[in-house]
């Protein structure tokens, strides 16, 4: 499967500064790479000081489940506010925060030069994806992602990362370290290449929602096979979320189950309940009853999604 690499050198004159300001942020991936490779390896205990919230901002893991198993550190919150959030550990300074909100911002940038690109692709206004790209709730979230290396693999049912769709509009994956793999429209797997200085981009189901399922949603995933026991790895993923009063709804698309556009809130939501929700029954509608059951039932046969119900299954990394 050959991979389609775009080079932003190839942009027109008036992407000139965002073009270098991306350029810049690939050439401090060393960096942020550091900084994720020192939190990492501070003791559990001080990690856990301030656990993943709603935000979502905060330290998620040193645990394993049926969907990964691996420790993360989230920053989430829309511009500007890390500073403000009481829910980081006081080893993220000043200068880490700002750091990585400088970061942050560069991704931004390359965010909304990709979606100005599909949106003029379909024949649509240039800004028709940023208006609703505000990093207004639920905010963009970029992540440090931590693969660690085990004494022994945990059993079948835990996977390095269980196959899945991201939720939003894009993700941008940086990583130095190969693993990553893609099914294609056949339903084979093939691992992407880590080309130095590239970023990843990976189509979520609210663009492909968006724009009817003319861009795919990008289903992937880490098996041991290609990350095994004994190696760790990095990836920093940034993930972008439309506002949740987005309509998500071009003429492809039909209207939700109760004759209403559907919002990038309601896919959201069952989501959110779908993937981190503590559930032992299989009738997710009963679980969460905050999810209407016809837009549940709407979501499940829409084919982009493919959280499941997660049994929490966990043991120690």
């Amino acid at each position: 499967m050959d991979f389609p690499i775009i080079s932003l050198k190839h942009f027109s004159s008036q992407f000139d500064e965002i073009s270098e300001n991306i350029f810049k942020a690939s050439q401090e991936w060393g960096r942020m790479f550091d900084q994720a490779r020192d939190f990492f390896d501070l003791p559990i205990d001080i990690k856990s000081k301030k656990i993943l919230n709603e935000d979502p901002v905060g330290y998620d893991g040193h645990t394993a489940t049926t969907f990964a198993a691996s420790e993360g550190m989230s920053f989430g919150l829309p511009a500007g506010q890390l500073s403000k959030s009481d829910n980081i550990h006081s080893w993220w300074d000043r200068e880490r925060l700002a750091e990585t909100e400088a970061f942050k911002a560069q991704c931004n940038d390359l965010n909304l030069m990709m979606l100005s690109c599909f949106a003029v692709h379909m024949g649509l206004p240039k800004d028709f994806f940023e208006a609703s790209h505000s990093q207004a709730l639920p905010g963009n979230t970029f992540k440090l992602i931590k693969y660690p290396k085990m004494e022994e693999q945990p059993r079948d049912l835990i996977p390095r990362l269980s196959e899945h769709t991201d939720w939003g509009s894009l993700t941008l994956l940086f990583t130095e370290s190969p693993g990553l793999e893609v099914r294609d429209p056949s339903n084979q797997w093939h691992e992407v290449p880590v080309i130095p200085g590239a970023i990843t981009v990976n189509i979520g189901d609210a663009l492909s929602l968006w724009t009817g399922k003319q861009l795919k949603s990008t289903m992937h995933r880490i098996s041991w096979e290609k990350l095994p026991r004994d190696q760790d790895r990095y990836s920093m993923p940034y993930f972008v979320h439309p506002n949740l009063d987005t309509n998500l709804r071009l003429s492809a698309l039909p209207n939700d189950a109760n004759g209403q556009p559907l919002k990038h809130r309601d896919y959201f939501k069952v989501r959110l309940r779908l993937t981190w929700g503590s559930v032992e029954q299989k009738d997710a509608t009963k679980v969460f009853g905050d999810v209407d059951s016809k837009t549940f039932k709407y979501l499940s046969t829409l084919g982009v999604a493919n959280a499941g119900i997660l049994e929490s299954h966990t043991v120690n990394l």
